[in-house]
């Protein structure tokens, strides 16, 4: 199934604020496959559900906080009888704007990153386990920065600076195209060291690290670019077109091709 797009000055009046926030409860949760032109963040007050993210499966439960990236295609598979989550839908010029001033570099950090952002929240949050809570712009604020506080905290400081700053570089076109040589020259670590540290802080080996972040890259180029795909495909390390539309189509559920066509047309 193909993703669809929800826009954010669609579906809530820009006027008012730049959050929409959302108690679900006793309600069937969306399987419809879908991203927005806006970030989400959505917690699980009690009970589980299945939601695939980027066609990756993923189980979460009463604590855990998904980030939801514009872009990010996401539905639900299934859920327990007694979910309860809240939805927070933040307009994408404001949340860079909270988070630049939190910390300046925090949105362009989540954005890049090639996994899924999810986590479990170590605050208390029973507050919003009240479906009567009238919500304001302000509240939705407060939540956002404890949101962003608690992922700052369970990502950064755990990562060693050298991979840190080895994440940042392979971000480059000219690393990307080498690929793990230049992951592992940049770190300075062994490749064997490097694995096990990439396995450790992302949760992922260093080829599924690699791919991703040429498919993510592969991805925002398509839609915000107007390079030829054989040439996008090249930039990200794949001399192969039918190589690189393949593996793009098993992530994405989409070939580039029909990604760049219907995103002109939501987009015209």
């Amino acid at each position: 199934m193909n993703a669809i797009c929800y826009e954010f000055d669609k579906i809530h009046n820009p006027k008012k604020n730049s959050y929409i926030f959302q108690y679900i409860y006793n309600r069937k949760l969306s399987n419809i496959c879908h991203y927005h032109n806006f970030y989400e963040l959505i917690y699980i007050i009690d009970g589980r559900c299945d939601k695939t993210v980027n066609g990756e499966n993923l189980t979460m439960e009463k604590g855990d906080v998904l980030f939801l990236r514009p872009l990010d295609s996401h539905k639900f598979l299934n859920q327990s009888k007694e979910i309860k989550i809240v939805c927070l839908s933040v307009k994408k010029d404001e949340f860079e704007r909270v988070s630049a001033l939190y910390r300046k570099i925090l949105s362009d950090e989540i954005m890049s990153s090639p996994h899924i952002l999810l986590f479990k929240s170590d605050r208390n949050l029973s507050f919003l386990a009240n479906p009567h809570s009238d919500f304001d712009e302000n509240d939705c604020k407060l939540l956002l920065c404890s949101f962003l506080n608690t992922y700052l905290h369970m990502t950064k400081e755990k990562i060693p600076k050298a991979l840190s700053v080895a994440m940042t570089e392979m971000k480059k076109e000219k690393n990307l195209r080498q690929g793990i040589s230049a992951f592992t020259r940049i770190s300075g670590y062994s490749q064997s060291h490097l694995a096990r540290l990439t396995k450790k802080h992302l949760g992922m080996n260093i080829h599924d690290y690699i791919l991703n972040l040429r498919l993510e890259k592969a991805y925002n180029d398509i839609i915000f670019t107007k390079e030829h795909l054989e040439d996008i495909s090249e930039s990200v390390g794949y001399a192969s077109f039918s190589h690189f539309n393949k593996i793009f189509k098993e992530k994405y559920n989409i070939t580039p091709a029909m990604l760049r066509k219907q995103y002109n047309l939501w987009t015209t």
